[in-house]
């Protein structure tokens, strides 16, 4: 294998021999191809136009990365109004507007790609500008291009493996966000004192109390009578220390916010590595719920007569 310069990156814009040799395939060996629904599609900003060719052919050397490449921000910012990238990378130092400057404009218009900032040595200032402005990463100009390149795949790849990962935990919290608001069971996570965290809309509606009123205010043994609060109780510190897998089934009187007693069944588990718990909670059968409602009986609640 032929031996990369050093001072590739300090030639004179245009020199395509130079360009030509640092990417060739001796230098780095074209891989196989892959599915295009896998490309990583990279938006390169840079007004070194010897620097734009090198790193896309070196890229796209990659079988599964796409790069687009433009002279300026300006340039950029009207390809983002039409097109989007799964990575920007951007020099610092150009005309007009430098690379702080379009990542500031990224970041007051919501734009969440991930953002890549290269810069030369000795700007440590601008690093931590970048970083406070919300870069994903930086690289240094410099030093053996082969080394640097390499930094830079590396860099691009970590970034879209981040956004996606992100984005795929957004969609799960989402999931079962819809979940949990949406069942048709009164559902609660706890802390690890039993302070209700987070209820439902069905909670709500069987209990009577608005989520404002329940969470990070009561505990679950604050809305049941004394004998459910003292068996519950025992029953959870079982359940921190592991000595039992869940709590199922357990049978308990409810206070509603109306000061009404309902009877109901509750499971609860605990969520692994949260130190949380989850409870859901369900009537029990009519017949024994009827005993319950004050001014009603059997036949109110079901609407068959109740036989004598």
């Amino acid at each position: 294998m032929s031996a990369l310069r050093t001072d590739v990156i300090e030639t004179k814009p245009g020199s395509m021999a130079t360009v030509m040799s640092l990417a060739s395939p001796e230098c780095f060996p074209i891989k196989k191809s892959t599915s295009e629904d896998n490309l990583l599609s990279i938006l390169y900003v840079d007004d070194d136009s010897t620097l734009l060719n090198v790193s896309k052919l070196y890229l796209e050397r990659q079988p599964d990365m796409c790069v687009t490449t433009v002279a300026s921000v300006r340039d950029a910012l009207m390809i983002l109004k039409t097109f989007s990238f799964d990575v920007i990378l951007s020099d610092y130092q150009m005309p007009d507007i430098d690379g702080i400057g379009f990542l500031k404009i990224l970041q007051e218009s919501g734009c969440t790609i991930p953002f890549i900032l290269f810069t030369g040595k000795g700007r440590e200032e601008v690093v931590i500008e970048a970083i406070n402005h919300g870069a994903t990463y930086y690289i240094q100009k410099g030093g053996s291009p082969k080394a640097q390149f390499a930094e830079l795949e590396h860099k691009i790849r970590e970034a879209s493996r981040r956004r996606r990962a992100e984005a795929a935990l957004r969609e799960t919290e989402l999931h079962y966000r819809t979940l949990f608001e949406h069942s048709g069971t009164a559902i609660m996570t706890l802390e690890d004192d039993m302070m209700i965290s987070s209820v439902n809309n069905e909670f709500s509606r069987l209990t009577g109390y608005p989520k404002n009123e329940v969470e990070g205010v009561l505990h679950l043994t604050d809305v049941m009578d004394g004998e459910s609060s003292e068996k519950l109780f025992d029953l959870f510190l079982l359940l921190r220390r592991g000595s039992i897998p869940a709590i199922n089934h357990f049978d308990f009187r409810l206070i509603t916010k109306g000061q009404r007693i309902r009877k109901l069944t509750a499971t609860v588990a605990i969520i692994p590595t949260t130190g949380c718990s989850i409870a859901s909670l369900v009537d029990t059968p009519l017949q024994s719920r009827a005993e319950d409602v004050p001014g009603k009986n059997h036949e109110d609640l079901c609407g068959i007569p109740t036989i004598a």
